[in-house]
C-alpha cells in the first residue's frame, strides 16, 4: 500500500482527506444513514474533517496506527499531524 506522501507525489494534486477503511462505513449503507453522523467512527470524522478542509479550515490530520502502540507512544504521541507545509 501507499503512503499519502508517495500518493501525493503521483497525483500532483493537493490532499484534503484520508479516510480509513471501517466496518462503519458499510453498517452506515445498510441502515442508510451517512457514516458522517457515526461521531465514534474513524472513518465518520474523516470525513467531517474533510470536509471542513474543503470549506476552508485548518484541520490537522488523523493517521490511524496499524497494530499495537507502545504504552509511551499511547501516553505521549499524538495520532494528529500535518502532511504537508502549510
Amino acid at each position: 500500500s501507499l503512503t499519502p506522501k508517495q500518493i501525493l507525489d503521483n497525483l500532483s494534486i493537493p490532499l484534503i482527506g484520508i479516510i480509513p477503511d471501517s466496518e462503519s462505513v458499510t453498517r452506515a449503507a445498510n441502515i442508510g444513514e451517512p457514516v458522517v453522523y457515526d461521531h465514534k467512527s474513524a472513518a465518520g470524522n474523516a470525513y467531517a474533517d474533510t470536509v471542513a478542509r474543503y470549506l476552508g479550515d485548518s484541520v490537522p490530520y488523523t493517521l490511524l496506527h496499524e497494530g499495537p502502540r507502545s504504552i509511551r507512544s499511547r501516553l505521549f504521541g499524538s495520532k494528529r499531524v500535518h502532511l504537508h507545509d502549510e
